[in-house]
């Protein structure tokens, strides 16, 4: 969830929208702490997260190649 007004990213975790290939370990977190929203609930803020990707994205690239085929290669 954004807060705009605190600029955070707040996490919510909601176990109806975990995938059923992790039904094990939902069900460990069922039993060891329950399956309600975590309190108080994680969150990073606007700045810290931003400056988290772009340490990452930093070593990152994209290439845009076409493709043509000749003579059978």
């Amino acid at each position: 969830m954004l807060d705009r007004v605190e600029e955070k990213i707040v996490i919510d975790f909601d176990a109806t929208k975990v995938d059923r290939r992790v039904s094990d370990w939902l069900k460990d977190v069922a039993g060891r702490i329950g399956l309600d929203n975590l309190s108080p609930a994680p969150y990073g803020g606007f700045r810290d997260v931003a400056a988290h990707i772009g340490d990452k994205l930093i070593n990152c690239f994209s290439a845009l190649v076409d493709v043509k085929k000749r003579e059978g290669n």
